[in-house]
């Protein structure tokens, strides 16, 4: 596991994140401009069921919906906006 919370693997010598190499194993390329995003929220996760392209816009706001976007410095919850 990277420093980052994903899990790593080997690929084409070089050390890739292991969810990328999961969703293009199974689904191709990724679209440009895209990440691949994790359905069920666990960053070790590597089932390619879980995994989806999302711009980074997209991917920021699922996190937030479901929230477990960390590192919020918000006083206020979105109830009491």
């Amino acid at each position: 596991m990277g420093s980052h919370g994903y899990g790593n693997a080997w690929c084409d010598t070089k050390v890739r994140t292991a969810h990328r190499v999961a969703y293009e194993a199974f689904h191709g390329s990724i679209p440009a401009g895209r990440q691949v995003a994790h359905a069920c929220d666990v960053r070790l996760c590597c089932n390619p069921e879980h995994l989806f392209p999302a711009t980074a816009r997209e991917n920021s706001h699922d996190a937030m919906r479901k929230g477990r976007h960390g590192g919020s410095a918000a006083k206020l919850t979105p109830d009491q906006v």
